[in-house]
């Protein structure tokens, strides 16, 4: 990445656990977030992909200046793109 993607407003760090706890820790990626609250990959148009096999999983939202948010149920991912809330 040479630059940061026009409408990008801050970052994070997506963690996979396959438990709740933090030695359950599977892999993680960074992501940009944009103006519009959607999160996307460093290129700034992808969507965030990990190295797992499909299956459910915790997600962890990390940010710089938040504490950490982690979904209260694991979340089936696969290879369609699958999206979250984390404001409810």
């Amino acid at each position: 990445m040479s630059a940061i993607p026009a409408d990008v407003v801050d970052w994070v760090l997506i963690e996979l656990r396959s438990g709740p706890l933090a030695a359950d820790s599977l892999d993680s990626r960074a992501a940009f977030i944009k103006s519009d609250g959607s999160v996307v990959d460093t290129s700034g148009s992808g969507t965030v992909s990990f190295k797992v096999s499909p299956g459910d999983y915790y997600l962890v939202l990390y940010h710089r200046n938040h504490l950490a948010a982690m979904s209260a149920i694991t979340q089936t991912l696969d290879a369609v793109s699958s999206l979250y809330d984390f404001s409810s």
